[in-house]
């Protein structure tokens, strides 16, 4: 059964306020790779499932425009709130959500229609499949030493799917685990 996470208002600004901020070895690695397959400039960078746009945000001062696609309309206004990235547009991709949810908001219709012909066409997914993994490159460690204060780790718990989980089902209980955690 799929669920829908990362949705509520709260969620999302716990989420936006814990998650940590990607290292730069993680973007040093992607820069690298990029450079190598494609060179410089770099003119457009997407990020799916951006969320509240950590990502986003990391790649914005090497793309001439980056775009931040999301099913979560809370972690889109999440990213929308932090200023200072005049080159990413944040955008909500009706696909990718369960067709009992409906916004105002969308990717525009030409995206959306592209994915409308393409998506069914199952002569397609194979063709994609080739071409995303002709073009990945399997890193499966990153050392990274950092260092993090304790409300900040508890915060980040909390920002997890499973502990929302938790919460909606036992809010007491959820709650005594967080704080019995900071002792």
């Amino acid at each position: 059964m799929t669920h829908r996470l990362f949705e509520g208002k709260d969620h999302a600004s716990i989420y936006q306020q814990y998650r940590f901020t990607p290292p730069d070895e993680v973007k040093n690695i992607i820069l690298q790779y990029l450079d190598k397959k494609k060179g410089q400039p770099h003119v457009l960078a997407v990020d799916l499932g951006c969320g509240t746009g950590q990502n986003s945000r990391l790649l914005a001062p090497y793309f001439q425009e980056v775009v931040g696609i999301d099913i979560s309309e809370c972690q889109l206004e999440e990213a929308r709130a932090v200023p200072g990235y005049p080159n990413i547009t944040y955008r909500w991709f009706r696909r990718l959500a369960h067709s009992s949810v409906s916004s105002p908001l969308d990717c525009g219709e030409r995206l959306n229609h592209v994915y409308d012909e393409v998506g069914v066409d199952s002569r397609v997914t194979p063709v994609m499949l080739n071409l995303i993994s002709n073009a990945k490159l399997l890193i499966d460690s990153i050392w990274v030493n950092s260092t993090i204060s304790v409300k900040n780790l508890v915060g980040f718990i909390e920002s997890w799917s499973m502990s929302q989980v938790y919460k909606k089902k036992d809010p007491q209980a959820a709650e005594d685990l967080l704080l019995h955690t900071q002792k």
